[in-house]
């Protein structure tokens, strides 16, 4: 550390895509603070996401390379140190704990850079089904295994807060609402609810509670859903 780079090899066989990229985010904090000189980022065939047929380092699936050393000499292990398991957990959580939406927004912007054409589908969707539908409310619905994490969320309580924020804003006419959610059940619920309202993408979502990235959908368009909706949370 001071003098050393930063080898990131590491995707954790057991973490979902923003765990991972909450990671990153730790690795990139303590290159910035001066801890580390560099950073290579390569996941090799680590990770849940990882797709024989798309290659190694499942980062470049979706973001541009993240090199800010020698990556020669770092696979040789000659100038950086090799991340652990335990480097993960705790990238993540000081990332997580420390970091402000500042910062971290400051660090996404630098290095995070979204491959063109998952950019262009998201620019896509955002033009056929945003555009000329007035106010587009954004709503995240977690379900799966997020319970272990954190107490469930009542449907009706999102409902509730759905319309008493429309009831505030007198927007009963001009609104849509685009839904982020890896549970099924949540998705008909809310357009029960909110008939004609609702936009959805295509993504696969559960319909037994088996978390998405542990089920045996193709790695590659598991963590492409997974990223095209945040993406698309950001614009709303």
């Amino acid at each position: 550390p001071g003098t050393m780079g930063l080898y990131v090899p590491l995707a954790c066989d057991g973490c979902g895509l923003f765990s991972i990229y909450t990671s990153v985010l730790g690795a990139l904090k303590l290159k910035e603070n001066g801890v580390y000189t560099g950073i290579h980022l390569n996941f090799g065939k680590n990770g849940l996401y990882y797709d024989p047929a798309k290659g190694l380092n499942s980062w470049e699936y979706y973001m541009q390379p993240i090199t800010v050393a020698d990556p020669e000499k770092c696979e040789k292990g000659v100038t950086c140190l090799p991340q652990t398991m335990h480097d993960y957990a705790a990238m993540a959580f000081d990332a997580e704990g420390s970091l402000s939406r500042k910062e971290a927004h400051s660090l996404i912007q630098k290095y995070f850079h979204i491959r063109p054409e998952i950019q262009q589908e998201v620019d896509d969707f955002v033009r056929n089904h945003f555009e000329g539908q007035g106010k587009i409310i954004g709503v995240h619905y977690r379900g799966t295994d997020k319970k272990s994490e954190a107490a469930e969320l009542e449907y009706e309580k999102v409902f509730e807060k759905l319309e008493r924020l429309l009831f505030e804003r007198n927007q009963a006419s001009s609104f849509k609402i685009f839904v982020a959610s890896d549970e099924q059940k949540f998705v008909d619920a809310i357009k029960d609810r909110f008939p004609g309202r609702i936009i959805t993408s295509n993504a696969e979502r559960s319909t037994d509670g088996t978390p998405l990235h542990f089920g045996n959908k193709n790695p590659y368009q598991s963590g492409k859903e997974a990223l095209i909706d945040a993406l698309l949370l950001s614009r709303t």
